[in-house]
């Protein structure tokens, strides 16, 4: 460590000594063996900027760990809910102990905590929020966007915008999942948010292509994508397509126009109504 980063973190020392002075008086913070402490298989974050752990990992060997983990008992053992950061770098700082809150807590109430936590402190990437709501959904935790919005104290706006982006194919995913950037390019929300007004996945993997290839900026990004959009004739719009229900068929020809076979005449009516609901699914 050199001089300079000892300095910065001597100083943060005597700035934080008066917090974690408070933290050992606390009643219920508990020194627990970094052994007897198992990380949630539920953590939302996947990625970690190495650089911001190794800066952390250098404060935790100066001055230790001054906010406390939160945990809950599981068995012999206690589960991580809330500082995975922290307990990375403790880990490489070789303690022993860390600082920590227990917590008796259903999974629900885990999954809840852990996830607002990092949503709060901006610690996950667009898409790993946007997989935790569909978690929540799919495991009944909440039971709409809404209720999603409701019970982790953010915008229902938000939550929608992020389970838009999951409606981009999983290439363009994994890019805006990765926090760092790589020699090839990154991947931005804004670039993402972009991406998916282009209603063609061939066409949005084309264009993302040219993002990573050329590192383009968002505002480029999104002026190709208006460019796009203006000329939906040439790239967007289909020759030919077909739309069957178990009662019609319609099927569509440039310069032919539509042909709808009924094939149970005495439900017509549902029949149209199966096709339009079909149509309005493949956004045509």
């Amino acid at each position: 460590m050199t001089k300079q980063t000892t300095d910065k973190y001597s100083k943060l020392l005597l700035r934080e000594g008066k917090i974690e002075k408070e933290i050992s008086q606390r009643k219920d913070v508990k020194d627990i063996s970094i052994h007897l402490i198992k990380r949630n298989p539920n953590q939302p974050r996947i990625a970690f900027d190495e650089d911001a752990l190794e800066d952390l990992t250098k404060s935790i060997e100066t001055i230790g760990v001054i906010e406390p983990l939160i945990v809950r008992p599981k068995g012999e053992y206690f589960e991580l809910v809330v500082g995975e950061r922290r307990l990375r770098a403790a880990q490489r700082a070789n303690l022993s102990t860390v600082p920590c809150v227990i917590r008796e807590l259903t999974d629900t109430e885990a999954f809840e905590l852990t996830l607002s936590e990092n949503i709060h402190r901006e610690d996950l990437t667009p898409v790993e929020e946007a997989r935790s709501y569909t978690y929540m959904l799919e495991n009944k935790i909440a039971i709409s966007m809404r209720d999603i919005a409701k019970r982790l104290g953010i915008s229902h706006t938000r939550v929608n915008q992020k389970m838009n982006l999951l409606k981009l194919p999983d290439e363009i995913q994994e890019r805006v999942a990765t926090r760092v950037a790589t020699n090839q390019g990154r991947i931005t929300e804004g670039h993402a948010r972009h991406l998916l007004k282009v209603p063609d996945k061939e066409t949005q993997l084309k264009l993302f292509n040219q993002i990573v290839k050329n590192d383009l900026s968002t505002r480029e990004t999104e002026r190709r994508v208006k460019k796009i959009l203006e000329r939906p004739g040439k790239i967007l719009k289909p020759t030919t397509f077909t739309i069957e229900t178990d009662k019609a068929t319609l099927k569509w020809k440039e310069g032919e126009g539509y042909t709808i076979t009924i094939k149970q005449k005495e439900n017509l009516i549902s029949a149209l109504k199966g096709l339009i609901q079909k149509a309005k699914e493949h956004q045509l």
